[in-house]
């Protein structure tokens, strides 16, 4: 009798055992960490299948740890028990030397949670700096003065540049479509004015100038003033001759000028030049060069 009570008693025992549910199973996958590199944590549950159960997601506070990145398995099922099971890849920024931590698994029950706490485990910090002094005296600081300037590297942004390129170009091309004549002229009386003034400033200190052989005078003075008109007008005044040019240009005070000076030039009779024929041609010159520059800015 005895010994059936013992049997029946053991049998009641390990029947009640058998229908207790285990806990969670959280644990490190390592023994030490160090400071900012994440560790992983493993967390599974074993339960019935009727019952509604959820781990920790990327909300939850895992203090003093935080959660770097987490991976979740599915579900397995086999004759009304389900199991459950998780990595939590966490990283520590403390100073503690070890840390006791446990990370629950939540069960819903008629819209209440309730906390399923696995044993505890432990995990120490791998000390990499074994000493951190409070302060630091400057004169045991390994500074070396240097006031030298430096050059540093031109970066060149080339992006920029195109860009700016493009438009540039967009720019000028509009500028020369809408523009593009009235740029041109101006630059063409720019010039002429530069030509004109040289002129000028040659052709009146040649005809002051006092020489012995006034002929070869004339012949320089007639030659430059035929050259300036020939590129202002481009016409052919150094290949023409007096007659044709008065023929060409229906001007008396210009004929009569060029006659006067063919006549000091060919004449050995004459002992000298004119001063007013030469005038004539300059105001000649003057009037032509007036009237181009007119012409390009009516254009």
């Amino acid at each position: 009798m005895f010994k059936r009570g013992i049997v029946v008693i053991l049998f009641l025992w390990s029947a009640v055992l058998q229908a207790q549910e285990l806990p969670p199973r959280g644990q490190f996958l390592a023994d030490s960490l160090k400071i900012g590199e994440p560790v992983p944590y493993t967390l599974g549950y074993r339960y019935d299948a009727t019952r509604d159960v959820i781990f920790p997601d990327s909300l939850f506070n895992f203090e003093p740890f935080e959660l770097d990145h987490k991976e979740y398995f599915p579900t397995q099922t086999r004759n009304g028990i389900s199991y459950d099971s998780a990595v939590y890849y966490l990283s520590y920024f403390e100073l503690d030397t070890f840390q006791i931590y446990s990370l629950p698994v939540f069960e819903i029950i008629n819209g209440d949670s309730t906390r399923l706490i696995p044993q505890a485990d432990t995990i120490f910090l791998k000390q990499v700096v074994t000493e951190v002094p409070d302060s630091l005296a400057v004169e045991a600081m390994p500074l070396i003065e240097n006031t030298d300037y430096i050059q540093v590297p031109f970066a060149f942004n080339y992006p920029y540049a195109i860009i700016g390129l493009i438009i540039f170009v967009i720019v000028m091309v509009l500028v020369i479509v809408f523009f593009g004549k009235s740029i041109r002229n101006a630059w063409k009386v720019f010039w002429l004015k530069r030509r004109h003034h040289k002129f000028m400033e040659k052709y009146n200190r040649l005809t002051q100038e006092k020489s012995d052989d006034f002929r070869k005078q004339a012949e320089k003075i007639i030659i430059m003033w035929k050259k300036y008109l020939q590129q202002l007008e481009e016409f052919p005044y150094t290949s023409l001759t007096t007659k044709e040019l008065v023929r060409d240009h229906p001007d008396t005070h210009l004929g009569n000028a060029l006659h006067s000076i063919d006549a000091a030039m060919y004449n050995p009779r004459e002992t000298g030049l004119d001063e007013a024929s030469f005038l004539t041609l300059r105001d000649y010159a003057v009037n032509r060069f007036e009237r181009k520059v007119k012409e390009l800015n009516n254009d």
